[in-house]
């Protein structure tokens, strides 16, 4: 007898039946995600179409950097990109004699992600500052993913033309790793105004597809590997410095007691006991240093603290924070370290969203912007 099931007609009959049901189940998935107000690439659509804010930057040490004149809505928030290539407004070029200038270099932090404009810690600093007795401005040149080397490498691709007086250097504590996303995404992002993601399930599949590859390149640019390939060339000598090698060690002991604690976070503090990791970290501070001197500008470093560390933790940060202040006073590079204000408040009321340990809230920036008010002295 005849297997009627192997039939071309029967074949092609489930084939339609099979496309028929993947339709509608795309349909109604399309459906619940608009109910869901899910629309992560709304951003990328405007009035006068796609829309982008980075850039494949021409310095490779930057890797990439915003899009001068850049508008609309991206990281939470609605951003505008000045001319210049930085968040803010603008600013004139040549300095007049009676400004003082501050340029803050620093990551999503200081650039405020998830923040409206003007609630970041550069621009509530630049409105307390205003009542100085000269004209203050605080241009804010970080961006998100940066890390201290791309910091100071657009501050002497971008921010020495501006003339600065003050260097702020916002430290985060995963600055010692690679947090930048790679090129491909980079240069992917200019598909995202395609006409195909107009549809949140294509939205939904890209973001998935681009979440596991920059998890990948992340695992792989901060494997010891990838990471000393990349950056043989800059790692400053440490080998001598024994006063940093006790403090690595003691964060290794703090580390090791730690392991057996179920609820720890310890989030980045392991890349601190890797010489490799702080040999780059020394590299650009020192090539700061080199900056400062050669320009005559005062530096001024402030650390965010982990937000969501625990007890059991608590002694590591510590550690770690030991190392950084250790890094920025060899340079005579004055620190705020804001974990105790942070502290006094306490650090869940300063968490902008919930399972980041990462950006403060608005609260968080005002206690750092009054802060730096307390501590930066104009001359007249």
């Amino acid at each position: 007898m005849a297997d009627l099931s192997t039939s071309p007609k029967n074949i092609l009959t489930n084939t339609a039946i099979v496309a028929a049901s993947l339709i509608v189940l795309c349909l109604v998935l399309e459906i619940l995600l608009r109910l869901a107000a899910y629309n992560p690439f709304g951003e990328f659509f405007t009035k006068d179409g796609p829309a982008g804010f980075i850039q494949a930057s021409k310095n490779p040490q930057r890797i990439f950097e915003a899009i001068p004149g850049a508008h609309g809505k991206a990281w939470g928030t609605q951003i505008h990109i000045n001319h210049a290539g930085f968040r803010g407004r603008e600013y004139a070029l040549s300095k007049p004699a009676t400004t003082y200038r501050v340029l803050v270099i620093g990551d999503s932090i200081a650039f405020g992600n998830n923040l409206p404009e003007g609630k970041n810690y550069p621009a509530l600093l630049e409105a307390l500052l205003s009542n100085s007795s000269r004209t203050v401005e605080v241009l804010n040149l970080a961006l998100g993913g940066y890390d201290t080397l791309q910091e100071v490498a657009t501050l002497e691709d971008l921010g020495l033309p501006f003339a600065p007086d003050l260097v702020i250097l916002g430290y985060c504590l995963n600055d010692i790793g690679i947090a930048s996303g790679n090129l491909n995404y980079i240069k992917r992002l200019k598909n995202y105004g395609h006409p195909i993601y107009h549809s949140r399930l294509a939205q939904f599949v890209r973001v998935q597809l681009d979440r596991a590859e920059l998890i990948h390149y992340s695992n792989t640019a901060n494997s010891d590997e990838s990471f000393d390939a990349t950056y043989k060339q800059m790692q400053a000598d440490i080998s001598g410095d024994l006063i940093l090698q006790q403090k690595m060690q003691r964060l290794s002991e703090l580390l090791a007691r730690n392991a057996g604690e179920k609820n720890s976070k310890t989030i980045f503090s392991r890349d601190y006991t890797q010489t490799n990791r702080i040999q780059r970290l020394r590299f650009g501070l020192e090539h700061l240093k080199a900056l400062q001197q050669q320009q005559g500008f005062a530096v001024q470093v402030l650390v965010t603290p982990y937000l969501l560390e625990d007890a059991n933790s608590q002694p590591v940060y510590q550690a770690v924070y030991a190392i950084v202040e250790h890094e920025m006073a060899r340079l005579d590079f004055p620190v705020l370290n804001f974990y105790q204000p942070f502290a006094a408040v306490g650090l869940d009321n300063l968490v902008l969203k919930k399972n980041d340990g990462i950006h403060p809230n608005e609260r968080g920036h005002d206690i750092i912007a009054r802060e730096l008010h307390r501590r930066i002295k104009i001359e007249k």
